[in-house]
């Protein structure tokens, strides 16, 4: 990419998250969601769950806390001490994969928040990372590449960081563990997800495997379009074509892009066209980058924890393709070679990235 590109690409990146930061400042300006001092993650609900208190060997101060809590609730909301105390999460169900459905039982209508299209829409996006992970899990075992290997690799260790280290370390607790958070109708809401939630694993995921995508789609762009091949530079005057033809072609067009929109990001190109680099990020952008905003609507997180998430995505991918970098340059003599008769070489370097020969040894004598 030119030097003009990158300056473009850096200032629309900053812009996104600038963008990304301010709708969570308007949609969530306050998350009272973080217990100082919390050495637990678990909701109150599972407090007394000897399952869970023996796994994160409960605190007497904890225990303190939650018996305060269930006297409160024992006189002023008796549904809800009722429902809390059978071990129930009163916002709904956990479902696998760490993602709350937020339907509340019947009989806590007017104290739990009710479910809405958007936390809807939320729950969808807290299983869209599953569909790029898919796709390359299948091109994986078809096959068995390192540009799939890359990405894989990354992940792994980007989720053993993120769930082993940094969380256990931190223990943060999700929203409304101790019932302590509250939506826009001024009733109770949280998650149900009984771990701990800084920093969101989801918000990692999305954002790290976008700028992942995106980095390597870069590398595969060319500058020519793909309707007619044609090099940006060169300038080809469009045949004359009636209103009446151009309005009866639109159609076709919109269907070739879509039908580029649902297949690009899942099938392997050596190279991308104009139309199908669009097409691609289109598709990332769209399955991705929602995440971090969607997982705070659903209140598996809070805004600081899929920010810092997300945070961790983007550093974690970007030193990771410098990484791959390195190790393209190193092996670049090996593309296309078997290792251990299994594993193919085909995450070729660009030759645009490839530095001549005198270069290469005026930097090794240097």
């Amino acid at each position: 990419i030119s030097k003009k590109g990158t300056l473009s690409t850096a200032m629309g990146l900053r812009a996104l998250a600038t963008c990304w930061v301010s709708l969570f400042a308007v949609r969530f300006p306050i998350c009272a969601c973080h217990q100082p001092g919390a050495s637990h993650c678990y909701g109150a609900w599972a407090a007394y769950d000897s399952a869970y208190v023996e796994s994160t060997k409960s605190s007497p101060e904890y225990d303190e806390d939650v018996t305060e809590l269930y006297e409160h609730l024992k006189v002023v909301q008796p549904k809800l001490y009722t429902h809390v105390k059978g071990k129930q999460c009163p916002f709904g169900r956990a479902l696998p994969f760490d993602v709350t459905l937020p339907i509340a039982d019947a009989a806590l209508n007017g104290i739990v928040e009710p479910c809405n299209l958007l936390k809807l829409i939320a729950i969808f996006y807290g299983y869209t990372p599953l569909i790029p992970i898919a796709a390359t899990l299948v091109r994986f075992i078809m096959n068995r590449g390192t540009r799939q290997l890359f990405i894989l690799t990354w992940l792994i260790l980007l989720l053993l960081l993120n769930e082993k280290v940094v969380k256990k370390a931190i223990m943060q607790p999700r929203p409304g563990s101790m019932l302590q958070v509250t939506g826009v109708h001024g009733y109770l809401e949280g998650s149900c997800i009984n771990t701990c939630g800084m920093p969101s694993s989801h918000s990692a995921i999305s954002l790290g495997w976008f700028l992942l995508s995106f980095l390597d789609a870069c590398e595969r762009h060319r500058e020519f379009g793909f309707r007619n091949h044609t090099r940006s530079w060169e300038h080809v005057s469009p045949p004359r074509q009636t209103i009446a033809v151009r309005v009866f072609q639109e159609p076709r067009k919109i269907f070739n892009f879509l039908a580029l929109l649902l297949s690009v990001p899942f099938v392997e190109r050596e190279v991308l066209t104009h139309d199908e680099f669009i097409a691609s990020m289109l598709s990332y952008f769209v399955l991705l980058v929602p995440v971090p905003f969607m997982r705070v609507v659903l209140r598996d997180h809070s805004t600081t924890q899929a920010s810092v998430g997300g945070i961790v995505g983007l550093l974690t991918a970007g030193m990771w393709w410098r990484i791959v970098r390195i190790l393209q340059n190193e092996y670049r003599h090996k593309e296309g070679h078997k290792f251990g008769g299994w594993l193919v070489h085909d995450l070729t370097l660009p030759a645009s990235a490839v530095l001549p020969t005198t270069q290469v040894e005026l930097s090794v004598q240097a």
